[in-house]
């Protein structure tokens, strides 16, 4: 790609044509920030098209005169919890020219145009966004768009040769695969009350958490494993395979209800998917977390053998100025 000058791009709603493009300059912006976590075409979609989001109005782009995407800005608004959230990116051959800035203009002023038509009152309401801690100049770009940082994440990766035996169950408690008939509703709402309380956590209606877990194409039933105590869901662990590079595993929630914690279910959970994952010939695995999670999440995953790979800044921007959310 030749880089073009900020005046030669446009800024623009997205399209569906788009998608192709679209995906391989998030691609080339994940490679470039050490992020092994690679979406690609169908995923994007899938994230896309969740529900309430409107990915043509809600989504712009940043494009060159001959068609090619250079960046990305979009917001979904969670009018229940009088909240917003947004992803975005630019190529590194295009940035620091302002491309970004005017990527997060058109996002956020469709979002504060949807939070104030669809949300009764706005003194808690926030946008919430992300960045790479490496990127100095996507953080430089949040904080003087008036977002304020709230949280530090971790992504953090495994090497699966090197990950340890399963460790033992605590008494009574047995694993098995979901099914998807009987299971779903009941590893949902545990699910749900393990996260309820996770900093930052919003209930999600069922058919919404199903749209991002089950009907993505990526369901697995093997590797949704559930730690059964009798009749009782203890705990959960739900992975999927990286399609791009297509040897990576992603644990996309790991959870263990508050009666069962503290006995070492959450580490017996891990470990037993390592050990599924490595079967399959995959060679890493990796998971997201709160840096300052309450249970200890991350000493968990260091004790199971991972390392924190990439870490993410977590930035809010209230929507009004009596706002205490960021507190």
């Amino acid at each position: 790609m030749i880089a073009k000058t900020a005046e030669q791009i446009k800024i623009r709603n997205f399209r569906w044509e788009d998608l192709a493009a679209a995906t391989e300059a998030r691609h080339q912006t994940t490679l470039v920030e050490n992020d092994e976590h690679i979406v690609n075409e169908d995923q994007f979609r899938h994230e896309l098209e969740v529900p309430g989001y409107d990915a043509l109005h809600d989504a712009f782009l940043a494009v060159t005169p001959e068609g090619e995407v250079v960046g990305f800005c979009d917001g979904e608004v969670d009018t229940e919890n009088q909240r917003a959230f947004g992803y975005g990116f630019v190529v590194p051959q295009q940035r620091r020219q302002g491309i970004g800035k005017r990527l997060l203009e058109a996002a956020d002023t469709r979002l504060v145009e949807r939070m104030t038509a669809e949300v009764d009152n706005l003194t808690d309401a926030f946008i919430q966004r992300y960045a790479n801690a490496a990127n100095e100049g996507a953080n430089a770009l949040l904080r003087a768009s008036g977002y304020e940082v709230t949280r530090y994440f971790y992504r953090m990766l495994i090497d699966l040769k090197d990950a340890p035996d399963p460790t033992p169950l605590p008494p009574g408690v047995v694993l098995r695969n979901v099914d998807a008939e009987r299971d779903v509703f009941a590893v949902f709402e545990a699910d749900q009350e393990a996260f309820a309380d996770h900093w930052g956590f919003a209930p999600l209606a069922f058919e919404e958490w199903k749209h991002y877990l089950v009907n993505d194409g990526d369901f697995d039933p093997t590797l949704w494993r559930i730690a059964w105590d009798g009749d009782q869901i203890a705990g959960l662990c739900i992975s999927r395979v990286i399609h791009v590079p297509g040897d990576l595993a992603w644990v996309r929630h790991l959870a263990v209800r508050r009666p069962w914690r503290k006995h070492g279910l959450g580490l017996a959970l891990l470990t037993d998917m390592f050990a599924i994952l490595k079967q399959r010939g995959l060679a890493s695995a990796g998971l997201g977390v709160d840096a300052d999670n309450t249970t200890n999440a991350v000493g968990l995953y260091q004790r199971a053998g991972m390392h924190v790979a990439v870490k993410y800044v977590n930035y809010r921007k209230p929507l009004s100025p009596r706002s205490d959310a960021l507190r």
